[in-house]
């Protein structure tokens, strides 16, 4: 199996997956929250209330870091 190809621009598809991935996820968790569950908006951004230990926000930063840290690692390959 060849390897596959290294893109020159692996910092910018990087950062836009790093921008859409959790930007989609905490859409999509809202809408799945809002419309099956009822929960007004004021308890789903409860959930990034970290003071009260709440891992949401990590969540959110893993996704955004994810991209960026495994396009660095693929490009140094």
């Amino acid at each position: 199996m060849p390897a596959a190809p290294r893109a020159p621009r692996w910092f910018e598809a990087a950062l836009l997956a790093a921008l859409l991935w959790p930007t989609s996820t905490v859409i999509v968790d809202f809408i799945y929250e809002r419309f099956l569950y009822a929960d007004d908006p004021t308890a789903f951004l409860d959930r990034f209330a970290f003071w009260w230990g709440a891992p949401y926000p990590l969540l959110v930063l893993g996704l955004f870091a994810f991209p960026i840290i495994a396009g660095a690692l693929l490009a140094r390959r």
